[in-house]
């Protein structure tokens, strides 16, 4: 996953879709900064195997989030 473009300071949260958004940071960034890091993240366990991405930053801010799925083990 990787983050850029960030207008403002900022955190992502990857978790499984349908859950509560957890209290836990996946990435942080400072506006204007590019940081990439590999996510190994749970799916939902609804049967679609869905995860969610949660943006914390302020409201009128804009982040690119860029997220490649390589694949998934049991």
């Amino acid at each position: 996953m990787t983050v850029t473009g960030g207008t403002a300071d900022g955190r992502v949260i990857v978790f499984p879709a349908g859950e509560a958004v957890p209290n836990t940071t996946t990435v942080a960034f400072r506006a204007g900064q590019e940081r990439a890091t590999e996510v190994i993240a749970p799916l939902s366990y609804e049967g679609r195997g869905n995860v969610a991405v949660h943006l914390a930053q302020p409201a009128g801010t804009t982040t690119h989030v860029i997220i490649d799925v390589n694949g998934y083990f049991k």
